[in-house]
């Protein structure tokens, strides 16, 4: 596989399974336990998906899928946009997640696997993957199945981060008691940088676009619920002799004395947008 040499065993298993997926981003995302705001809600200047999908060009009766679409975040936005005659699937692998999105009304939702897609060849003008690909645990089968489903000269847009994405929070991970290279284990399996080394040979034409937001965090129980609803794959990413309830206070403490120090917890980010152009002829 392309990048970089992968982590094995628990981890893996953690952070690439179906299972694994949802024990991390299930407590969050559908369940919404708890009334701390999310990290992200604390994004300067703030951004969505709609800033997302309007760099990305619809053709007339475009036919789109979100690949990987969670409970909708995109879906919304992509509606908006998508040309009279034109059409909209979302596709995820969690039910759970699709009855979410279908609250939405936005698009036409499919249960399916990014690494064996449940549709037709050359049916869709653009795919979206949005802060996906890093999740899958065949990412090289899902960028062919992505490019078997994209008509000829259609469009595969990526959002993901680069290497260089949200480095102070994985050095807070770090001096609460967590093993650097381990925490960065998702930046490691995809992300902008390393994403040619897929593309390169299935797509004619890459241009990428990077936008730099900052996470302004004004208080440190926001980082702590956000390292809780990580837990399934942070936790093994600790330091030898380290406890889960040890870092936890750990950060607690260290971001309570930035924030007192400097009136917030910041973490820049670098967030890509790639739009990856299919050859016309295989």
């Amino acid at each position: 596989m392309p990048g970089r040499e992968q982590p094995s065993g628990e981890l893996e298993r953690r952070w690439a399974s179906p299972a694994g997926v949802w024990q991390r981003y299930g407590a969050q995302r559908l369940d919404a336990l708890g009334a701390t705001p999310s990290l992200y809600s604390f994004r300067e200047p703030p951004l969505d998906a709609g800033d997302a999908a309007a760099l990305l060009d619809f053709p007339p009766r475009a036919v789109v899928l979100d690949a990987g679409c969670g409970t909708g975040a995109y879906l919304p936005h992509l509606a908006a946009r998508i040309p009279a005659g034109g059409r909209l699937v979302g596709l995820d692998f969690s039910p759970a997640a699709l009855r979410q999105a279908s609250r939405l009304d936005a698009a036409a939702l499919t249960l399916g696997d990014v690494q064996r897609l449940p549709l037709d060849d050359a049916a869709f003008d653009l795919i979206v993957s949005a802060h996906m690909l890093y999740h899958v645990p065949d990412i090289e089968a899902a960028i062919r199945e992505f490019a078997r489903v994209l008509k000829p000269r259609g469009v595969l847009a990526i959002i993901v981060g680069t290497e260089r994405d949200q480095v102070a929070l994985a050095e807070l991970f770090t001096a609460a008691g967590g093993d650097f290279s381990r925490g960065r284990y998702a930046d490691t399996r995809f992300n902008a940088d390393i994403a040619p080394r897929y593309l390169d040979g299935i797509f004619e034409h890459i241009e990428q676009t990077v936008v730099t937001p900052e996470l302004v965090v004004p208080d440190a129980e926001v980082l702590v619920a956000h390292f809780e609803g990580e837990r399934a794959v942070a936790e093994p990413a600790l330091r030898d002799g380290v406890r889960w309830e040890a870092f936890i206070e750990n950060v607690r403490r260290i971001a309570s004395e930035t924030i007192a120090r400097e009136g917030a917890f910041r973490i820049p980010e670098e967030i890509a947008l790639l739009r990856c152009w299919k050859a016309a002829q295989p």
